[in-house]
């Protein structure tokens, strides 16, 4: 298993261009993914068109593509599941590895838990945490 500090290392080495390409995304999702949503009675966001799946396979390709994400044991992350939990949520108090942990649990447990990307696009948080990296590097 990868080190935390190994992590570090690595995200240290993240050049411009990569994190531009990351970045990019952001206007997307804070302007274009709400409007295409479809709510359903037990509040369950379900993605209706191809912009939305392409946006989702944009952001998931992006996160990948420039590796934010974060090989550790997310599931048993007591710090981050009581974040997730917590009603308040600031963001900006949080050092950058711990939002990486935090992108990383949201795109794992779409992989269990189908549409759940689809909810915290939808809520803002995947901008907020990649805002968030943003402004902190």
């Amino acid at each position: 298993m990868v080190t935390e500090a190994e992590i570090k290392i690595k995200f240290k080495k993240i050049n411009q261009d990569q994190w531009d390409s990351i970045f990019s995304i952001l206007n997307q999702i804070n302007c274009d993914v709400s409007p295409q949503l479809k709510f359903y009675q037990v509040g369950q966001v379900i993605i209706d068109s191809s912009r939305d799946h392409e946006l989702k396979s944009q952001i998931i390709e992006v996160i990948y593509t420039n590796e934010l994400i974060y090989p550790f044991d997310w599931t048993n992350w007591k710090e981050g599941i009581n974040f997730i939990e917590s009603e308040q949520k600031t963001y900006e108090d949080k050092d950058v590895m711990f939002l990486i942990k935090l992108l990383t649990v949201h795109v794992r447990k779409d992989r269990f838990c189908e549409g759940w990307i689809d909810e915290k696009l939808n809520d803002k948080t995947i901008f907020q945490i990649l805002n968030t990296i943003k402004n902190k590097i």
